[in-house]
C-alpha cells in the first residue's frame, strides 16, 4: 500500500504561488516574460519592431526612411529581402545572390554612428559604393 504524504498549509501555498517541487527543493515560478509583437514584412517573420509611429512625420518633414515602415523607390526595392539576425541587418539579394545591406537603413546608421555597417562584399549591382555620401563617411 502506498502512501500519500499529506499536503500542508506551506505546500498548497507555494503552489498556489507558481512554485514547483523538484527533487531538489522548490523551484521558483517563472518570470512574467516580456510581451512580444510579431511583425510579417515581405515573408519574414520579425519580433520587437520598433513602432510605425517612430517613422511618422514631426512637424511635416519625416525623420528618416525605414526598411519596414517608410520604404523609399530604390534600385534594389524588389529584390529578395533577409534578415541577417547575425549582424541585425536587412539584406537585399542580386540576382548574382551577393547580400548587399538595404539602403533604407543607412541613414539610421548614420544617425546612431554605425556606417560601416553599410560596407560589404559588394559585386557593384547595389549602386551603394557610388551613391552619395553614406559610403564615403563609412571610409569606403
Amino acid at each position: 500500500m502506498v502512501v500519500e504524504p499529506e499536503i500542508t498549509k506551506f505546500t498548497r501555498l507555494m503552489l498556489s504561488q507558481g512554485y514547483a517541487m523538484t527533487d531538489f527543493g522548490w523551484a521558483a515560478p517563472p518570470k512574467e516574460a516580456l510581451p512580444v509583437t510579431v511583425t510579417m514584412f515581405e515573408g519574414i517573420q520579425l519580433r520587437n519592431v520598433h513602432d510605425w509611429r517612430q517613422c511618422q512625420p514631426e512637424d511635416g518633414f519625416y525623420k528618416r526612411t525605414c526598411v519596414i515602415h517608410r520604404p523609399t523607390p530604390h534600385r534594389m526595392r524588389l529584390w529578395p529581402l533577409t534578415w541577417r539576425d547575425d549582424r541585425g541587418i536587412f539584406e537585399r539579394h542580386c540576382k548574382h545572390g551577393i547580400g548587399h545591406p538595404d539602403p533604407d537603413q543607412i541613414p539610421y546608421w548614420e544617425s546612431v554612428g554605425r556606417s560601416t555597417e553599410a560596407i560589404h562584399g559588394c559585386d557593384g549591382c547595389c549602386g551603394i559604393r557610388n551613391e552619395g555620401k553614406e559610403m564615403q563617411n563609412a571610409g569606403v
